[in-house]
């Protein structure tokens, strides 16, 4: 296999000057690579991730995302700009997307259980390094000893101590901000590769990201301007996340704080999606948007919008409404104790008036 050194000129016009670093530090002349790099990095090299893989290199794309053993950030950046670029298969791109947004949501946790695993990461380093200053100084404390001289009287060692002392403190911060940046690198490249397969499955975990200002802008809006068109109203309307509708209406609301024509195509962008996957809980900001705001005076399409979206939701709630009153035909009309009356209540009818038709037959055969 090539290395990179080799293939350096033809690589870079084809492939991210990101993409191409990544590459860089992962593989060298005298670093042997596993296979399911090797697999990885043929794929980017020989065919440039533009070609449609096959089973094994797709499998080691897909290893190189999911790996909770053995992570590593790069090949992770270097698969999600991989899948985002190569020519899948209609189930490949499903599973893809769904790979990509599992890098997206921070690899399957949540923010929070993200930022503490990071924040344990940091004091098991900060931890390690005491440790290993401790083990630092006691050894040339040892040393000294053994020469038969004070190391306290040698500037060399207090300037260690004392180096030893403010560093460990930073060590966690340190470590935290390390982790952040290689995660978000990672999610960042995921959300390019979401707005490349151009998906529907993507719409959740785009709308979560975008909830960070500087993802959004650099990121979020043009993945979601390339994603949100692929949502229908049959496959998609209560399939995809509670979070949806909300986000939508979030990015819409902040919208209009903007003066701009794309500002505008994007606000049409949102609608469209809400026409198709909004429901009762999109109703009071449209309501509102409809009544009091006058940044979409100059474009009449984007109130137009609105209207029409109003008038589809509705529409859906009243027919949802009405199927849950038909779904309550088997419910009793009447007071149970109606029902249950001749049950509930004594006979009081006497017995003689019960026996009284075999009495009458009685005598009519005596007459006879």
């Amino acid at each position: 296999m090539p290395y990179l050194s080799e293939c350096t000129e033809n690589l870079t016009s084809l492939v991210p000057e990101h993409i191409t670093e990544h590459l860089e530090k992962i593989t060298s002349r005298y670093k042997k690579v596993s296979a399911r790099t090797s697999l990885l990095l043929d794929f980017v090299w020989k065919r440039r991730a533009t070609t449609r893989p096959d089973e094994r290199t797709f499998t080691a794309l897909r290893d190189a995302i999911v790996d909770r053993i053995n992570p590593n950030w790069r090949e992770q950046t270097i698969a999600a700009w991989a899948l985002g670029r190569a020519d899948l298969t209609n189930e490949q791109q499903k599973e893809a997307t769904d790979l990509l947004a599992f890098l997206l949501d921070y690899s399957g946790r949540t923010r929070g259980q993200w930022y503490g695993d990071n924040v344990g990461t940091g004091i098991a380093y900060a931890i390690g390094w005491s440790f290993a200053g401790i083990a630092f100084s006691a050894m040339l404390y040892t040393v000294a000893s053994l020469l038969k001289i004070d190391p306290f009287d040698y500037p060399c060692f207090w300037i260690a101590c004392t180096l030893f002392f403010i560093i460990t403190p930073s060590v966690p911060f340190i470590t935290v901000s390390n982790l952040a940046s290689m995660t978000n690198t990672v999610r960042w490249e995921a959300a390019r590769s979401l707005g490349s397969l151009k998906r529907a499955e993507g719409v959740s975990s785009l709308l979560r990201a975008s909830q960070n200002t500087e993802f959004f802008w650099n990121i979020g809006i043009h993945a979601l301007n390339a994603t949100l068109p692929s949502l229908t109203f049959e496959q998609h309307y209560g399939s995809l996340g509670s979070d949806v509708v909300p986000n939508l209406c979030r990015l819409l609301n902040i919208s209009f704080d903007l003066r701009t024509v794309e500002a505008r195509e994007w606000q049409l962008v949102l609608l469209d999606a809400l026409e198709k996957v909004g429901d009762a809980r999109a109703l009071p900001l449209l309501t509102l948007i409809s009544q009091y705001d006058t940044s979409t005076k100059g474009n009449p399409a984007v109130p137009q919008k609105i209207a029409q979206v109003l008038k589809v939701l509705w529409e859906r709630i009243s027919r949802e409404t009405e199927q849950a009153t038909l779904l309550r035909g088997s419910e009793a009309p009447v007071l149970p104790d109606t029902l249950l009356r001749s049950y509930e209540e004594s006979i009081e009818t006497p017995p003689e008036q019960l026996l009284r038709p075999t009495n009458s037959l009685g005598k009519k055969e005596e007459a006879e």
